[in-house]
């Protein structure tokens, strides 16, 4: 009877370490939680959710499939310094919410764009001191582009996303490891994402023109708008189609990297690739 006892006494002190070695491991590992909620803030004409026809107001989470018709235009938030401005004809997914809180503290949403044009905006702030909060593309080929801060614009077609920086800062990263940087003083200010691979490209006057059209909400839609009827839907001059390098330069300033968060795409990356997601 002792010998039993004393074997159960052992028993339990080794289940006691193993749970308590687990419970360490996962304090300090990243979470994927499958709460990443959003909200439809602003629509015009069709905006589906899970096949559903919503209004503003409408929440989304991870998992959450979004799609526009022909007309349709959508403005999404997200956490709590991320935004989603998609055209017509797009299609995406909200894959998931990534939170760390090891060596740094990250806030960071996962969409998944496959089809369409869309504008990110990210002010880099999550409204906690000391966390930092970013947008994540991933492109059908597994690579990834990092918006840190700022305005960046995709248009995704097939296997093919291009990210065309317009202020702040990002990165691009292809499923081959190499990494493109995106910021106001770059001179190819877009990267493009195909084949396994990340390549630097420049921004016709045609093609920034289209992607403007694309993203305008016509004067009409303010009967859709949820809430701040003065309120902007865009960030910047959307329906300012002069590719002057005047205007150019006047729109990379109107909004700043406010940090340096040099490293930070690696991080998430490695954070991504640490939760199975590539």
């Amino acid at each position: 009877m002792v010998v039993l006892a004393a074997a159960a006494v052992c028993v339990m002190l080794v289940l006691t370490l193993t749970m308590t070695s687990l419970a360490q491991a996962q304090s300090t590992t990243p979470r994927l939680s499958s709460s990443a909620q959003g909200q439809l803030i602003a629509a015009v004409d069709g905006v589906w959710v899970h096949q559903d026809r919503v209004q503003p107001g409408a929440s989304v989470g991870a998992g959450s499939s979004i799609k526009t018709d022909a007309s349709g235009r959508a403005r999404f938030t997200f956490l709590h310094a991320t935004s989603l401005q998609i055209a017509g004809n797009t299609e995406l997914q909200v894959e998931r919410l990534l939170s760390s809180g090891t060596d740094r503290r990250v806030r960071a949403v996962v969409l998944n764009i496959t089809r369409g044009v869309g504008r990110l905006v990210v002010d880099g702030q999550s409204g906690e001191a000391d966390t930092d909060e970013v947008a994540v593309i991933r492109s059908a080929d597994g690579g990834v582009v990092v918006l840190e801060s700022g305005t960046l614009d995709v248009v995704a077609s097939g296997n093919r996303l291009v990210a065309v920086m317009r202020s702040g800062r990002a990165n691009c990263r292809g499923a081959d490891a190499q990494m493109l940087s995106l910021d106001d003083s770059a001179q190819s200010p877009v990267c493009v994402l195909s084949g396994g691979g990340v390549r630097p490209s420049l921004l016709s006057v045609a093609m920034d023109r289209v992607i403007d059209e694309r993203l305008s909400f016509p004067p009409s839609s303010i009967a859709h708008r949820q809430t701040d009827a003065g309120k902007a839907l865009v960030d910047y001059a959307v329906n300012d189609l002069s590719a002057s390098g005047e205007d150019k330069q006047q729109r990379l300033q109107r909004q700043s990297d406010p940090d340096n968060r040099e490293g930070l795409t690696p991080f998430i990356v490695r954070q991504l690739l640490q939760s199975g997601t590539r």
